[in-house]
């Protein structure tokens, strides 16, 4: 585990994963350790009900269940994406995938799409906040796995 900013205790946070376009966000203070929660999330769903991988959080607590309780993670998985994806749209979800699963530098974002990195990181910031607010509203307990 990587510790941002050890000496400035608000923007020390646990890194869980490689995103230096998430956190360089958070170090500039456009976004708060909420965001950086959605977004680790959303990426862990991504991860488990797209691409298919295992839960990793699952499997760190040694929960790894039978191929029902697997298959049943993965659909809710998938059905939370795909919401999100309703909601934010092909270009949402296209920097969150940049950003969380390509592990993108904003730089790098900026480059790849043409745009200005301040455009960038106000879209990426803009997204990650419908993240949040698309997670607090999500009904029961279909969307928890």
């Amino acid at each position: 585990m990587v510790r941002l900013d050890p000496k400035d205790a608000v923007g020390a946070i646990d890194v869980y994963r490689t995103a230096p376009g998430l956190y360089n966000l958070r170090r500039s203070k456009a976004i708060d350790q909420a965001h950086v929660i959605a977004a680790n999330m959303w990426a862990r769903d991504y991860e488990t009900g797209i691409l298919g991988a295992s839960d990793p959080e699952r499997a760190a607590t040694g929960k790894r269940g039978d191929l029902h309780d697997v298959m049943l993670a993965r659909a809710a998985a998938s059905a939370r994406c795909e919401h999100i994806r309703k909601a934010i749209g092909r270009v949402g979800e296209n920097l969150l995938i940049m950003l969380m699963i390509d592990g993108l530098p904003l730089d790098e974002m900026a480059n790849r799409l043409a745009k200005h990195r301040r455009n960038i990181s106000g879209a990426s910031a803009l997204v990650l906040e419908q993240t949040i607010e698309l997670y607090d509203e999500m009904p029961g307990a279909h969307w928890r796995d």
